[in-house]
């Protein structure tokens, strides 16, 4: 987990690089998805092609299909984790990458990509920022670092905005600002700077701004043996000239 704009898509497009080169010669997948095919996986294909231009792997790789780049004999497919989309069949046996995992469906993600990893027993990487309790990302966190209690080595890797303010002053100064502008409590500075998840939150409304709302008014009492009537709307109504009869018109006069 990272915080917004701290270089998530960098560090996986360099780990693919890294992992591509490494099975070039004996082959391999990785699949990484991600909520959208556009714009989002655009954006990691876009960079990874990048990546691949460098001295090292320049003139060997190619793409395939829209959906796939390849080096040698590895490569890796880049599939929509929409819930429509139709990606069951795919072997991840290198890397199984799910990017902004907190915004991906958790049943979509059990059922058409975790068995991708099944067959090599692959690792999973969920990249993200937090979100609610019971998104995807949040309860793979709380996954990891149970595992991790157990099995004493590191499983999840977190880094709030205060990591790269200490390198990066400029980046710093925005997040600073926009703590000043929104509050410290606002669920975006929350969510995506300090990467903690937000009860009940729901797109943009949260506890805090539902609790302000107005309680509906109740009916007032009535007293015993009145009854209430309901008033209902009523169309407005078009006044109209009443029609005279023709005989009454002047202008209706036949000449004899």
């Amino acid at each position: 987990m990272m915080s917004r704009q701290m270089g998530k898509n960098q560090t996986s497009a360099a780990l693919e690089l890294y992992l591509l080169n490494l099975f070039a010669g004996q082959g391999g997948q990785i699949v990484k998805a991600a909520p959208t095919f556009t714009p989002q996986l655009i954006t990691s294909k876009t960079r990874l092609e990048r990546e691949l231009s460098a001295p090292f792997s320049a003139g060997r790789w190619r793409g395939e299909y829209g959906y796939a780049l390849r080096l040698g004999e590895a490569r890796i497919l880049f599939f929509s984790a929409d819930r429509a989309s139709n990606v069951v069949g795919a072997t991840a046996d290198i890397l199984l990458e799910i990017d902004e995992a907190q915004d991906v469906d958790e049943e979509k993600y059990l059922r058409d990509f975790r068995p991708m990893a099944a067959t090599a027993n692959a690792t999973t990487v969920l990249y993200g920022t937090a979100w609610t309790e019971d998104c995807l990302l949040e309860k793979g966190r709380h996954h990891n670092l149970e595992r991790q209690g157990r099995l004493g080595r590191r499983l999840h890797f977190e880094y709030t905005w205060e990591h790269l303010a200490r390198l990066n002053p400029a980046y710093g100064r925005f997040v600073e600002g926009e703590i000043a502008r929104l509050g410290p409590d606002h669920p975006v500075i929350r969510t995506q700077y300090r990467l903690e998840c937000v009860a009940g939150l729901r797109r943009f409304c949260w506890p805090a701004r539902t609790s302000a709302y107005p309680s509906p008014s109740p009916a007032r009492p009535t007293s015993p043996g009145s009854t209430s009537r309901a008033r209902t709307s009523r169309p407005p109504t078009r006044r109209c000239a009443r029609s005279r009869p023709a005989a009454t018109r002047p202008w209706s006069r036949s000449r004899a």
